[in-house]
Formats: structure tokens, sequence, C-alpha cells
């Protein structure tokens, strides 16, 4: 429960109108001054959307990252690896930075993924970097020839260690470790192993591929979830696509300040978007946004107010969805808030139009 006063609530009902007149949204303003002069305060009535689910914040009491996982975006491997890195290697806390051709892009000096690294190091103060590469994909179908896959491989894990190198230079006191995928049987099996600076390799997993069927053809994505790569949002983001809306298959497109990247126009987070609806066939994304994002200065840079920093970033997520409807007019969004509440105690899901 949220007391306000009537300065405050004046200053809501101006940002939600100035919101309206920028972005063509929040109709229901003249509702909601109404609902303010009759003493309405819960947060949740005040600005709307509906409650999806309430859960404990996991890092009130701890709030340290100790890794950042780096990997495709493709719904296939998302899982195993994130349970890989569970298993294998202790990670309980990671910053997740899901995007195609990560070792490309960074070494051509991307923006996005330079500033994803520094966020996890700097910021989140990580002291170990995994990232991940798969065998590649032709519209959605493995391919098997395996001199063309001997090739490919040697090619993708020797620029894996090019990235590695390359983020040593920028970041000498972090661990970075590298895991290469191979799809086996067919596409039935999927192998992980650790690639070893001297190019040897341990065996980490090997698994059922969940999405892929007889003829190597790969079952198409269910929805592509575009969301922070925020350490203290990221399984919970996950857990409420599955658990709310009922959605098993689904890829991830992690980044900085989630839809910050695109409206920005990065090319990385485009050329995630077009992946995820061309090769893997998403016809649904999931925007969601989180308080105190430090893509965004974190909540200092509302000076603390949750209702002004709430507006804005509802206000961005209306405005990728827009550019996503001009890009592709098929496609369907739906947009999530992530707010900290009870003193960041507890952290709740918002949906709205």
């Amino acid at each position: 429960m949220v007391n306000i006063g009537p300065l405050l609530a004046k200053k809501i009902v101006e940002q939600l109108l100035l919101v309206q007149a920028i972005f063509g949204h929040y109709n229901s303003t003249f509702h909601l001054e109404r609902s303010l002069m009759e003493g309405i305060t819960m947060l949740d009535n005040l600005i709307g959307g509906k409650v999806l689910r309430t859960v404990s914040n996991r890092f009130f009491e701890d709030s340290h990252c100790n890794d950042i996982l780096i990997m495709p975006s493709s719904h296939v491997t998302t899982r195993e690896m994130i349970e890989m890195a569970r298993t294998c290697f202790n990670v309980d806390s990671a910053d997740v930075f899901a995007a195609p051709k990560f070792a490309s892009a960074l070494m051509k000096g991307s923006q996005t993924v330079l500033n994803g690294i520094w966020l996890a190091v700097e910021a989140h103060e990580v002291g170990r970097i995994i990232i991940f590469r798969n065998q590649g994909h032709d519209d959605g179908k493995i391919r098997f020839d395996q001199c063309v896959r001997a090739e490919e491989d040697k090619a993708r894990i020797q620029g894996m260690m090019r990235a590695r190198e390359k983020i040593l230079s920028l970041h000498p006191g972090v661990k970075v470790l590298l895991i290469y995928g191979r799809f086996l049987n067919c596409g039935k099996q999927i192998l992980l192993s650790e690639i070893h600076p001297d190019f040897s390799e341990t065996v980490r997993l090997l698994a059922e591929n969940r999405f892929m069927d007889e003829l190597g053809n790969e079952i198409p994505c269910e929805a592509t979830v575009i969301t922070c790569m925020d350490y203290r949002q990221i399984q919970e983001v996950r857990d409420c696509v599955r658990y709310d809306f009922k959605i098993d298959r689904f890829g991830l497109i992690g980044l900085p300040g989630s839809g910050k990247r695109f409206i920005e126009d990065g090319i990385i987070s485009w050329n995630s978007f077009y992946e995820a609806v061309e090769k893997h066939g998403s016809n649904l994304f999931f925007i969601f946004h989180h308080a105190d994002c430090g893509a965004y200065g974190g909540e200092d840079a509302f000076n603390c107010d949750p209702i002004a920093e709430e507006l804005m970033h509802r206000a961005q997520m209306y405005h990728l969805r827009d550019m996503i409807y001009k890009r592709k007019p098929g496609v369907k969004v739906i947009l999530v808030y992530v707010r900290f509440i009870e003193g960041k105690r507890r952290i709740r899901f918002v949906c709205f139009d």
C-alpha cells in the first residue's frame, strides 16, 4: 500500500497525460484521475495492468552476481545451457546475455556487446564469463555433412578463442570459459563440451534435443522473450512465461536494458528479432522491462520515484511494440513490467496492453 498526497497525485496524472500525448496510450487517464481524487492509493490501481505473480526476491539478502552467461538466442538449447552452468560450474546467480553471433559482434566492436560485458564485470562485479556457442543451422534445419561440420566447428571454436582473448584484453581480472554445442544423431541429441585454451575438450552435458524431429527439422518456437540480462530477474522472467502463459518452447533475447537496444536501433538487437521470426518461426514476443535497471541509470536516475520510473519503462515498451508491428505486422507482442516492491523484498510481474 502506497499513501500519496495531492501533489504526488497531480504529478502522476501529469506524467500519464504526457505519455498519452506522446505515444497515444493510457486512454483511461480520465478514470485514473477520478480514482485519485476519490482516494485510491494502491500502486497497482494507480497505474493499472494485470498482476501476474508476486514472488520473493532471491537476492534481497545477498544481491551479488557471480557470472555472466553469453549464449545464442535460440530456444533449442537455452534451458540446457543454463542447467549445465548450474550443475557443472555451480552457477546460481548470473546475468544472461543472449543474442546470435556474439563473437563476431564483439570483434566488430558492437556497443551492445561491449556494454553488456562492462555492466556485468564492472557494475555487477562478476568474476567469470561463460560463453556458449552452437553448431549452425540452415533455415532451421541442421546440416549433417561431416566434412562441412568439421570445418565449421574449427572456425567457430577459433572465433570463440579470439573472443576470449578480446575480453581478457579489456577485463584481465575475469575468468573466461568456452562451451561449444554439437548436434548428434541426426539432431536428436545435444552435446555441450568445454573448450580449453589448448583446444582440448571436456564433455559437460549430453541431452536429448527436445525440439528436433526425426528428419532434423527444428520444431518451431512458440515465442521469444526480450528481456534485460540482469541476474535479479532472469530466472523469474522465464518462470513467468512458462507458468503464467503456459509456454515452454521459447527463445531468449537477453540484452542490457531489454528494449532499449532495439529503440536505439542496435544491429545485434534487430538481428536477434529477425532470426527469431525467420529462422525459428516465432510469432509471439514478450517484452519484459524491470525496475532499477542499470542500463537506464537505475532507480537513482528517477530520484527513487517508482511511478516515474515505471511510466518511462512502459513508454519504452509501447514504443518498441509499435516498432515491431511496423516491421512485422503479423506478430503479437505482450508487455510485462517487473517491479521491486516492499523494499525490494519481493518481485511483482504486471502485464498490460
